[in-house]
């Protein structure tokens, strides 16, 4: 409900009470798939030690779509992409690997330059698009714990 009410801006009350049966909507059905066991999320706490290495390489990549921005439209230079592919254990199907999956494909693609076209199992890899060719290295979330 408050999502609703930060995406309409309004208090009014025909917005309140789509606002109402969209929330029952979706506690509804998260209750039916929580309780029929088809997604396990189960994060864990440390794994929030990542948070200001994320949110640093948010302002990074700002500052690296900047200086592409000023270089393609002042100086009229060409502005390249890539597609790279990272190494990355998929894990299996627990609550934890599952949650640890998400949360590595949230970090990379909240990032402004990257963000996850795919997760591969069998190659134990990622591949990710970058508006402006980066290190590899410096990809938020592949350090993330993988133990269980």
């Amino acid at each position: 409900m408050v999502v609703w009410l930060l995406l309409v801006d309004t208090i009014d009350p025909e917005e309140l009470a789509a606002g109402a049966v969209a929330a029952a909507l979706a506690a509804t059905v998260a209750t039916t798939v929580h309780r029929r066991g088809y997604i396990r999320f189960q994060p864990r706490l440390r794994w929030l030690r990542h948070t200001p290495a994320l949110l640093w390489n948010v302002l990074v990549d700002c500052r690296l779509l900047g200086v592409a921005l000023w270089q393609r439209v002042v100086l009229r230079r060409p502005v390249t992409g890539t597609t790279v592919r990272v190494p990355f254990e998929h894990g299996g199907d627990t609550g934890r690997d599952g949650a640890r999956r998400a949360l590595v494909n949230f970090a990379i693609s909240l990032t402004p330059n990257s963000y996850v076209i795919d997760i591969d199992p069998e190659a134990h890899s990622l591949l990710i698009h970058q508006l402006v060719a980066d290190l590899p290295d410096r990809i938020p979330g592949l350090s993330a714990d993988p133990a269980p």
